[in-house]
């Protein structure tokens, strides 16, 4: 009974900090808009740490960028610095305050060209959408949900407080790793898919649309088995939450 009243509690409380976006009555905007020519055999990292962040693929040689600044007051809308660095290895998208005490937010929305080699994309509170054709995807917030939908190689999908949520519409061609401490784990794989899964939760329950062992005990749940010949990896945990895996 008391495990139980806990957990509905840290439920509870990932609701509240895990939304999807941070609200400090921040009533005044900016939309900035930027173009940038970049072809698909580069990386795209954005980071932030207040605000959502939604990447989608376009079949364009550039990157568009839509980042909206929110803030307590007007003024401070001139100390929120965005920043769009153009390297040898790609563009490195991210924001600073001239001033700490500023209350503010950026929420960006942004379109990469189809198959990009790697996108990495990091927040401290504020949720991440991911949807399209790519490579390597690299995701990971602090207070905040993710979610990834199409076609993607590699995958790095972490969060503490907040739930995951991925589709992967591609036969696996490389390893996959889901965190979350908070939060539910939903991963939907290919059924034609040759991969080794192992994951586990502490707080909640496990199910499987393939023929993988899942182990139940009275402290926690696990999964383990391999479909096809196991050729990639794919590890899920989470402490409080369930996790479901899906046969497309």
């Amino acid at each position: 009974m008391k495990k139980g009243l806990l957990f509905l509690l840290v439920m509870i409380i990932v609701n509240f900090i895990g939304c999807e976006h941070i609200n400090f009555r921040l009533k005044h905007s900016e939309l900035i808009e930027k173009e940038i020519k970049l072809d698909k055999n580069n990386i795209v990292n954005v980071e932030n740490t207040n605000g959502k962040i939604t990447v989608s693929t376009h079949d364009k040689d550039f990157v568009l960028i839509k980042a909206e600044k929110f803030s307590n007051k007007k003024k401070y809308l001139g100390l929120i610095k965005l920043y769009f660095d153009l390297k040898e290895d790609g563009l490195y998208i991210y924001s600073k305050r001239d001033k700490k005490s500023i209350k503010f937010k950026v929420n960006y929305s942004i379109f990469v060209p189809i198959g990009l080699v790697k996108l990495e994309v990091s927040s401290t509170n504020g949720a991440i959408k991911v949807k399209g054709d790519l490579g390597i995807v690299d995701l990971s917030t602090t207070n905040g949900s993710i979610k990834l939908n199409g076609k993607f190689g590699k995958g790095n999908l972490s969060t503490t407080n907040g739930s995951i949520k991925a589709i992967q519409e591609n036969i696996i061609n490389g390893d996959i790793n889901i965190r979350t401490t908070n939060g539910s784990i939903r991963l939907t794989l290919n059924g034609d898919s040759n991969f080794k899964i192992s994951g586990r939760t502490t707080n909640g329950s496990i199910s499987s649309d393939f023929p993988v062992k899942v182990k139940k005990r009275i402290t926690s749940s696990k999964i383990n088995g391999e479909v096809g010949n196991g050729k990639y990896s794919v590890s899920v945990s989470t402490t409080n939450g369930s996790i479901k895996i899906y046969n497309k």
